[in-house]
């Protein structure tokens, strides 16, 4: 059952992500763009390529380099055996900032690293761009709060996707889809300036044709819909190449194997952080295969 506390842990963590993301890439798009144009698309990709990196892989690669190799501690995971009553301020603040930082830096990075290629190569208004992200975000969020053991309102989602569980998966998703609504909401109420309209090339064949006389089916026919189908196609891709990420990331449900060999390779990582990004890595190039697939379809303008 979700409590108040829970929910307010999963709506800080997803505030505080959604802050982080959106700073975070409009600062280093401006950076790429004042490289030169050359630049944009080759960041763009390699922001893409990140972003398309099973989180629950990135997140195991990072407990496990921090905590195994160098030995550093992390507060929801590795709580520290001192009297409250005798820590001083800065203590307090220490740990209350360890408790925060890594879940939030590593939910924000694959949503920072799309929003990044997406401001760079899309088209799309950016506060739709941001919206666009709730579902990732609630779903990396529900992966944070399980690899950090934190008690927000989405710790129950990944058990309740393994075999023999007991909660439903629909009474465990309400919170997610409340989550994103949240996200969502939020991402089109952002205060924005007043974005300037660029007709399309299918709004200037529409409007020639209506000149010429020509009747909406018959523009439909001789010259819109092979590019709605390509718009389609294009659609297909994208979400198969999220699906497929987010599918890993959430433990692979109905494939057994297949998550019983991520588990292991999640708890080798205290002595290989290596071992979860080489079992991904062949899933994240699929899913950067689909994307770029989709791009090819219907090339976005340059």
């Amino acid at each position: 059952m979700m409590s108040f506390v829970s929910l307010l842990v999963s709506l800080g963590l997803l505030f505080g992500a959604l802050l982080l993301v959106v700073t975070t890439a409009q600062a280093l798009a401006a950076v790429a763009r004042g490289l030169g144009t050359w630049a944009r698309w080759p960041v763009a990709l390699l922001a893409q390529a990140v972003a398309l990196f099973p989180l629950s892989a990135l997140v195991w690669a990072a407990v496990g380099q921090w905590v195994g190799q160098w030995g550093l501690p992390i507060s929801s995971l590795m709580p520290a055996a001192v009297d409250p009553a005798q820590e001083d301020t800065v203590s307090r603040l220490a740990t209350s900032v360890w408790w925060w930082a890594p879940p939030l830096f590593l939910l924000a990075l694959p949503l920072t690293a799309h929003l990044l290629a997406a401001c760079l190569v899309g088209r799309r208004p950016f506060h739709h761009q941001v919206a666009m992200l709730g579902l990732p975000a609630v779903l990396g969020l529900a992966v944070v709060e399980d690899a950090f053991h934190l008690p927000g309102a989405l710790a129950g989602l990944l058990p309740a996707f393994q075999p023999g569980a007991t909660m439903s998966v629909l009474g465990a998703l309400l919170p997610a889809i409340f989550l994103a609504g949240f996200w969502g909401c939020v991402a089109l109420a952002w205060p924005r300036h007043q974005e300037m309209h660029h007709p399309t090339a299918e709004d200037r064949i529409r409007d020639g044709a209506l000149a010429i006389g020509l009747s909406p089916e018959e523009i439909w026919r001789r010259h819109l819909w092979r590019n709605q189908a390509r718009r389609a196609v294009s659609m297909v891709c994208s979400v198969a190449a999220w699906g497929l990420v987010l599918w890993v990331a959430l433990g692979c449900p109905g494939e057994e194997i297949l998550g019983v060999r991520f588990q292991a390779a999640y708890q080798a990582a205290l002595q290989t952080p290596q071992a979860p990004l080489l079992l991904a890595w062949p899933y994240a190039l699929w899913a950067l295969s689909l994307c770029l697939l989709g791009r090819i379809i219907l090339p976005r303008p340059r």
